[in-house]
């Protein structure tokens, strides 16, 4: 499963995004995780750790926002 979320941010007429892109397994786990951020056309792209503290706060957040913390197994039911 993939699961993403992209913010962009506007602050005197400078757009800029910060975002994440992450591989699940349907038990939850993280793969794969890129980062992406900066300003809009200069926007750097890098590879993270899927267990780096980073990636499993980004990923619960979002979690608990989009899935209401249910578990993954439900989806597949």
């Amino acid at each position: 499963m993939v699961f993403g979320v992209i913010q962009v941010k506007e602050t005197a007429g400078r757009k800029s995004i910060d975002g994440y892109r992450m591989r699940i397994k349907l038990d939850g786990t993280i793969v794969t995780v890129m980062k992406a951020a900066g300003a809009v056309g200069a926007v750097k792209q890098e590879l993270i750790s899927p267990k780096s503290k980073e990636a499993v706060l980004a990923y619960n957040s979002e979690k608990i926002f989009f899935l209401k913390d249910s578990k993954l197994e439900q989806l597949t039911q």
